[in-house]
């Protein structure tokens, strides 16, 4: 079975807040929970204005990968990478 972790997702109140203050902390935060609780992939969604999306998904990335090391999916409404 996989276990797919969503809540890094900008959609979702509190962690829009998060991503638009740069709140790392939360970031890591929520993503490590995701690991502990046995998500197979962290998903990464930016949720944000498109014009800031890959930087936004760049910056998200990074701080999963800081505190996680199980594969990150993402997910992203936007086809073209740029």
């Amino acid at each position: 079975m996989l276990i797919i972790g969503e809540k890094i997702n900008g959609f979702i109140p509190k962690t829009r807040e998060a991503i638009e203050s740069k709140n790392a902390d939360y970031i890591k935060e929520i993503a490590l929970k995701q690991q502990e609780c046995r998500a197979t992939y962290i998903d990464i969604c930016a949720g944000t204005a498109q014009e800031v999306e890959m930087e936004t998904m760049e910056w998200l990335i990074g701080l999963v990968q800081e505190v996680c090391d199980i594969p990150i999916s993402l997910d992203s409404s936007d086809p073209d990478p740029h």
